[in-house]
């Protein structure tokens, strides 16, 4: 990981590693663990494909939304979850260094059932490892599980912490 130092806030150690008392300088990086995501191709997968899982983007007066199973509606989806470079640039703007991506909670989809949210969820773990790796110094992602079915959520967090790292 390369760490960046924009705005030139090198942060000064006076523990020298030998111990010999001369100043050493570090970096410190700033990372936003806490940053929802709707990956793009995560978007149009629900749009083309998540019919058949229970998944159906529906109109509103504020912008399209998602309904799972017919049970539950999303709020309206936030463009700017979505969109790669207005991420990367607000990243600048607001001085972070990386940011841990994850699902738009709106988008758990527990509702579905189990084989389908096991299906969902891999889509969209898919989809945010693809996201970060288009930016791997400015992004990470954190997966999420099927928790309606604990045997199902433990395959996909192996999948996730595997496969997809």
């Amino acid at each position: 990981m390369t760490f960046r130092d924009p705005q030139g806030w090198g942060q000064k150690d006076w523990q020298s590693i030998a111990g010999d008392g001369r100043p050493t300088y570090s970096l410190s990086m700033i990372i936003d663990v806490h940053a929802h995501c709707i990956p793009a191709a995560f978007r149009t997968w629900m749009e083309s494909e998540g019919n058949p899982l229970g998944i159906d983007l529906v109109p509103t007066e504020r912008g399209p939304a998602v309904e799972i199973d017919g049970r539950v509606t999303t709020q309206p989806l936030r463009d700017d979850l979505t969109d790669h470079d207005r991420r990367l640039a607000e990243l600048d703007r607001m001085g972070l260094d990386h940011q841990v991506l994850s699902g738009w909670i709106d988008l758990t989809a527990y509702e579905l059932e189990p084989e389908n949210g096991s299906r969902y969820a891999r889509i969209q773990n898919e989809s945010l490892a693809e996201e970060a790796a288009q930016a791997p110094d400015r992004f990470s992602a954190i997966g999420t599980v099927p928790l309606q079915d604990p045997t199902r959520a433990v395959n996909e967090l192996d999948h996730a912490m595997g496969a997809l790292g």
